[in-house]
């Protein structure tokens, strides 16, 4: 990396350090990128757990309408960001696509017509490997980003990859994940030795269509040991994982499903009624739950619960509203 590159990185790591709120870092970031790629317009955008869409950190140029786009009709269908999502490859230039992207819809009906007519997109990437959120940047001179530039947002992909993180990291996976791809029209993939259960693959879908479908949950099985689920959204399909974990917090797997009835706004009675035990065993979980998250309130526990993905679910018990 060359000097002019290593003391902006150093700037932006100084940024990200900051006890700014995100918002503020992203704006910042924006700032000082403009050193390097001279853009028309730019943002940083945050994907929304447990969904496609995501939101706005900062944006620095881009009108309402693109901007909308970016957010919404980009990251479900745009054939460049989808190639770079599934592929986990570096960020991409219009004119580094394996295909002419002046002529897809979001250069044509979009971004030309607001006046760019050269671009970039960086998928960040937490350090667990999930994807964040994405930086874009949309130039008025074809000249840029240069590739030099492009080497250097290449670094970014994990840099900025925990500003856009707006959910919790899941907890360190103990076994090797077993993970599928499903699509909307039904296929599937196996990407392990081990495959998927049709009864998960159904659960996910189910999920999916009403919307619900966190970037990742606990899974009973009809039979055996507890597992992580990871999910990730990209188009119309998505890639599901599945490994063995300890539980965060030191929780139970009893306590772990009282606090996703909990969560789910049932009653001390409801749950015992639920999991066929006294009110008074259940008041003893809840009470150790909320001690262990550090939770001051039931309140306070649900929402950490469904924020973070500290659910039960099964293919008896759906996920709890939020």
């Amino acid at each position: 990396m060359e000097p002019p590159f290593l003391s902006l990185f150093a700037e932006l790591g100084a940024i990200l350090g900051s006890a700014e709120s995100r918002e503020a870092r992203s704006a910042e970031i924006l700032r000082r990128l403009r050193t390097v790629v001279p853009y028309a317009a730019a943002s940083v955008s945050a994907a929304k757990p447990g969904t496609i869409e995501h939101v706005s950190l900062a944006n620095d140029g881009y009108p309402p309408r693109v901007e909308r786009h970016l957010n919404q009709w980009f990251v479900h269908h745009d054939p460049a960001y989808l190639l770079m999502r599934r592929s986990s490859g570096p960020p991409l230039r219009w004119r580094d696509n394996p295909f002419r992207y002046r002529d897809t819809y979001s250069a044509r009906e979009v971004f030309l017509p607001a006046g760019f007519d050269e671009g970039i997109t960086v998928c960040m990437r937490n350090r667990r490997g999930f994807y964040t959120g994405s930086l874009h940047l949309s130039v008025d001179d074809r000249r840029h980003p240069t590739d030099d530039a492009v080497g250097f947002l290449t670094h970014l992909q994990v840099m900025l990859g925990e500003l856009t993180d707006l959910g919790a990291a899941p907890p360190p996976m103990v076994g090797e994940s077993e993970r599928i791809t499903i699509t909307s029209a039904g296929g599937r993939r196996d990407g392990s030795v081990r495959p998927v259960s049709d009864e998960l693959v159904k659960q996910v879908r189910t999920l999916a269509a009403a919307d619900a479908l966190p970037a990742w949950f606990w899974w009973q099985p009809a039979k055996g040991e507890v597992r992580l689920v990871t999910t990730e959204r990209i188009g119309d399909e998505i890639t599901v994982g599945q490994t063995t974990a300890d539980l965060p917090y030191e929780l139970s797997v009893r306590e772990l499903e009282v606090l996703t009835l909990l969560a789910g706004g049932l009653t001390n009675l409801q749950i015992g009624r639920r999991l066929s035990i006294s009110p008074k065993t259940v008041a003893k979980h809840v009470e150790h739950t909320l001690a262990k998250l550090s939770a001051a309130s039931r309140t306070e526990a649900a929402v950490r619960a469904t924020r973070v993905g500290l659910v039960l679910l099964s293919s008896t018990r759906p996920l709890p509203p939020r």
